[in-house]
């Protein structure tokens, strides 16, 4: 090139300015970013000042390719600094190419000031775009319009200016809302989808549902699945919305409508909401318990979906399953219930998605517990061993959680069962699992575990005191304190739990510590968990197991902290 540097010949110059720019394009392909915007420069350099439209073409180009480039590198300010560039040289330029380019680079400035959080300067340069191209008649001009718009109102949501965003969306409505051109419709109908989601965050919920029937009057008809989508959309947010009104039958209806037009529809973005029109309308029918119709659609929804590859499709049918084995067994229908687990697990157990572990999880924690339920011991804890077989070494918190869970549950069937070794081993094997985890859903657990292994011995105690073995039932209610205590540890310094705390009195109360057993109960029936009478039923309970004479005082303490309590909650609701 360097042999035509000199020559004012134009369509010579034509061809250079095209290299350089391809030269900067291919530097781009090959990720060498820094001379992509070197070639840039170098071609903004020559050609910058030329006065023939075929060259500025590629200068207004460069610029808004550089800004892009600078952008990948995270050079943002320089980002802006070269958007501002482009607009100065051709901010005033009449011709349309360069005009597309000027709003191209608002529209880019505006959203990389978003992302700097310059939120105020990001609307003022949407504004910006909106004033000087609003008026223009070609379509390349007015989408960027539309699209700073729509950009605008969501700023100004994300700055909490809530009706000024519904101002800008109904602008926009205002403006394209009769085009008939995709590119300005798309903008509309996620005008309206947003602008309802803003009404029902300030709690306009009819506001929102007439939102939403806008949206699907003007674009019910719409070939486009663009269109269609924010229609399907608008429809599973409108039945939700219902649902919340407490309309439940209404959003029944809407969720009917949704899957008459979208329930034969190939593509997978409006089959999503089809599944999703189901699993919601299942639930809604057990709110109105009306449950023989929520299994039913639960059956629906495995039946559309149950052989689709695509992962949000099985997701919906593994929830619909685990859904619809508990609705079996509030149903009392409990075999079936427990074959819906299984359905669920045998579908779904070798899949890799954490999303459809978590379900097969789940499953196996609560067929487990089912299994409890029918006094079927020896396979609730065959259960809980699978579930811990397959996800005992998984990384995910949420796999852990059940995990945990199966373990402190195995841990209480043994010790139903008078297998008390093994219960204590399945405790020990909880704590070593989880004992040092940070979060706070695994610590639950082992606080839980000490608090069962506590409990354990001080029923062991008292044992031992019916049976006259006053030495040894103190060694056991001692070590009870001690497992009581080591659970504490787990809990948050604020969390205070009320069934932990009403062991601890009543162990200290056989211990014949009356002052601290009382000041541990007041504290029990104050607690913020498994407090007030979830801690009284379970002492009263407790007095069954092995009753000693050492019962008494402890049972005066607790119906005088009892009266006290409920008098404490008469003045607070009075």
């Amino acid at each position: 090139m360097a042999m035509f540097a000199n020559e004012s010949d134009v369509k010579i110059q034509d061809l250079i300015s095209k290299a350089l720019f391809n030269k900067a394009i291919t530097q781009g392909r090959l990720k060498h970013a820094e001379d992509e915007i070197a070639t840039y420069d170098e071609l903004v350099r020559r050609f910058g000042d030329a006065p023939e439209l075929s060259l500025l073409e590629p200068v207004a180009r460069a610029l808004l390719n550089k800004a892009v480039v600078q952008g990948q590198l995270e050079q943002a300010e320089d980002e802006i600094a070269t958007y501002d560039e482009l607009v100065r040289r051709f901010g005033d330029a009449p011709e349309l190419s360069l005009q597309e380019q000027v709003a191209k680079a608002l529209l880019n400035k505006a959203v990389v000031q978003g992302q700097l959080e310059q939120a105020e300067d990001g609307i003022a340069t949407y504004d910006e775009l909106v004033r000087r191209f609003s008026d223009a008649p070609e379509l390349s001009l007015l989408e960027p319009v539309a699209k700073a718009l729509l950009n605008k109102a969501v700023v100004q949501g994300q700055l909490e200016q809530a009706e000024d965003g519904i101002a800008t969306y109904d602008e926009l409505v205002r403006r394209f809302g009769d085009a008939t051109e995709l590119s300005l419709l798309e903008p509309v109908a996620k005008a309206l989808l947003n602008k309802a989601i803003v009404q029902g965050q300030l709690e306009h919920a009819e506001d929102e549902i007439a939102t939403y029937d806008e949206l699907v009057r003007r674009f019910s008809d719409a070939p486009e699945l663009s269109l269609q989508e924010h229609v399907a959309k608008a429809l599973l947010n409108k039945a939700i919305v219902q649902g919340q009104l407490e309309q439940a039958e209404d959003g029944i209806a809407t969720y009917n409508e949704l899957v008459r037009r979208f329930g034969d529809a190939p593509e997978l973005s409006l089959q999503e909401q089809v599944a999703k029109a189901l699993l919601n309308k299942a639930i809604v029918q057990g709110q109105l318990e009306q449950a023989e119709d929520e299994i039913a659609t639960y059956d629906e929804l495995v039946h559309r979906f149950g052989d689709a590859p695509e992962l949000s499709l099985q997701e919906q049918v593994a929830k619909a399953l685990r859904n619809k084995a508990v609705v079996q067994g509030q149903l009392e229908q409990v075999e079936d219930g427990i074959a819906t687990y299984d359905e669920l697990v045998r579908r779904f157990g070798d899949a890799p998605e954490l999303s459809l572990q978590e379900q097969v999880a789940k499953a196996l924690l609560n067929k487990a517990i089912v299994q409890g339920q029918l006094e079927q011991a020896e396979d609730e804890i065959a259960t809980y061993d699978e579930l811990v077989r397959r996800f005992g070494d998984a990384p995910e918190l949420s796999l852990q959680e059940q995990v945990a869970k199966a373990l402190l549950n195995k841990a209480v069937v043994q010790g139903q069962l008078e297998q008390a070794e093994d219960g204590i081993a399945t405790y020990d094997e909880l704590v070593r699992r989880f004992g040092d985890a940070p979060e706070l859903s695994l610590k639950e657990p082992v606080a839980k575990a000490f608090n069962c292994r506590g409990f354990d011995l001080m029923c062991a105690g008292k044992k031992a005191l019916a049976n006259g073995n006053t030495d040894l039932a103190e060694v056991y209610f001692r070590q009870a304190l001690g497992q009581f205590e080591k659970g504490g540890t787990y809990l948050e310094p604020d969390i205070l739990d009320g069934t932990l705390k009403g062991n601890q009195a009543y162990t200290n109360a056989l211990l014949g510590n009356l002052k601290q057993a009382e000041l541990l109960y007041a504290d029990a029936l104050r607690a913020p968990i498994n407090g007030g009478e979830i801690v009284h039923k379970g002492t009263l309970e407790d007095f069954n197991i092995h009753p000693v004479p050492q019962d008494e005082p402890m049972k005066d303490l607790v119906m005088q902290q009892w009266k006290m309590w409920k008098d404490e909650q008469d003045q607070t609701n009075g």
